[in-house]
C-alpha cells in the first residue's frame, strides 16, 4: 500500500504541482472544466454591471458584483471594485440624504 493510499489523498504530487503553479492558492473550480470559459462569462456578468449602473440599480450592481467576486474568488476583482466603490458611495450619499431629510422633518414635528 502507497503512501497516498494510506492517507485517503488522491493525486499526490500532482496536487502539491497544481498549488505552486496558480501561485499557491491552489486551482479554482472552474479551470478544472474544459467547457467553461470563465472569462466569457464574467465579460456578460461586467457589461451586466455597466447597464445596472446606466439604470442606478445601485444594490443590484453590488450584489452581481460580490457573487462573482465570490465565485471566482476574487479573480476579477480589480476590474469590478471600482464600479463596486461608486456604488456603494452613492448608496452611502443617498442614506445620508434621506437620513437628513428625516432628522429636519422630526425636529420640525417637535
Amino acid at each position: 500500500m502507497d503512501s497516498n493510499a494510506q492517507t485517503g489523498v488522491e493525486g499526490g504530487a500532482d496536487t502539491k504541482q497544481t498549488a505552486v503553479t496558480s501561485g499557491g492558492k491552489g486551482a479554482k473550480w472552474f479551470d478544472s472544466i474544459d467547457e467553461f470559459d470563465i472569462s466569457l462569462h464574467a465579460s456578460f456578468i461586467g457589461y451586466t454591471v455597466q447597464c445596472l449602473m446606466a439604470v442606478s440599480k445601485w444594490e443590484s450592481l453590488v450584489d452581481i458584483s460580490n457573487r462573482l467576486n465570490t465565485a471566482t474568488g476574487n479573480e476579477f476583482a480589480s476590474h469590478l471594485l471600482p464600479f463596486i466603490i461608486y456604488a456603494q458611495s452613492t448608496l452611502h450619499e443617498q442614506a445620508a440624504t434621506q437620513t437628513s431629510e428625516k432628522r429636519k422633518a422630526l425636529e420640525t414635528r417637535i
